[in-house]
């Protein structure tokens, strides 16, 4: 596993899990079920509010994989966030889910408007995977991954 620290608090890190690691967590996820995402209100609850965020959302408890994420996460060189050493992760995984069109928006994080205030921060990520039709499809994905090893996410993180 290789960190990349893109700034002082910003950072990914390469090879976390495995491609199949990868597939069995959504798996898992997308076993739950994905509902409508909700934003925290000033008194705690959620709210659907699709002018702020228009995505889908599940959480979900697995002690399996939260003991092997935190395992992974602090053995990497993890900067301390004001001043504070990460120290666990919260019980519960939070998947996202995003489609065409779909976003989160900050609301005052953005650019500064000039009038001392800053502006909102759209969000929009677009992540494609490929549709795999079949067990035949997957099993190609696998054998690549069991060819190229960590090899091929190396050579994309020099690359960045």
């Amino acid at each position: 596993m290789q960190a990349i620290h893109h700034s002082a608090t910003v950072f990914t890190l390469v090879g976390l899990l495995t491609a199949v690691e990868c597939e069995a967590l959504i798996a898992e996820a997308e076993a739950h079920g994905f509902e409508p995402a909700g934003v925290r209100t000033a008194d705690g609850g959620q709210k659907s509010m699709a002018h702020v965020r228009n995505n889908e959302r599940v959480v979900f408890e697995s002690p399996h994989w939260v003991d092997t994420l935190w395992q992974r996460v602090r053995a990497a060189d993890l900067p301390a966030l004001d001043n504070e050493i990460p120290a666990g992760l919260p019980r519960a995984l939070r998947f996202y889910k995003y489609g065409p069109g779909q976003r989160f928006r900050m609301r005052e994080r953005g650019a500064p408007s000039g009038q001392g205030r800053r502006g909102d921060l759209i969000i929009e990520v677009r992540l494609v995977l490929p549709k795999l039709l079949d067990e035949r499809s997957k099993e190609l994905l696998r054998e690549f991954g069991r060819i190229n090893g960590e090899d091929v996410r190396k050579e994309l993180a020099e690359r960045r």
